[in-house]
């Protein structure tokens, strides 16, 4: 997996945000949702004409990222919070 410091295009993809269902990304000035999916984000990276995305302060080339560097790239930026942990620990050993 490469990092690259320079994005071709006119478009700034952005990370801003991960849940568990949607990842927050900044295109130019514009904020959207998408489904916290590699390939959702591979899928708008390549309409705007852009082959890389910025997550934390690395930029990198969605044509070499799997399904399994997208979750760790992604989960190593954007650490769930201490109240979903705590949630999740919660519905594990209370609500069974």
């Amino acid at each position: 997996m490469k990092n690259k410091t320079e994005s071709h295009g006119n478009s700034k993809i952005v990370i801003q945000g991960v849940g568990s269902r949607t990842i927050t990304v900044k295109v130019n000035d514009e904020v959207r949702e998408i489904p916290n999916d590699v390939d959702a984000l591979q899928k708008l990276i390549q309409t705007q004409g852009q082959s890389t995305f910025q997550a934390g302060e690395k930029i990198y080339n969605i044509g070499e990222i799997s399904e399994a560097q997208f979750t760790q790239i992604v989960h190593q930026n954007f650490p769930e919070s201490r109240t979903s942990r705590y949630l999740k620990i919660f519905l594990l050993v209370v609500v069974p």
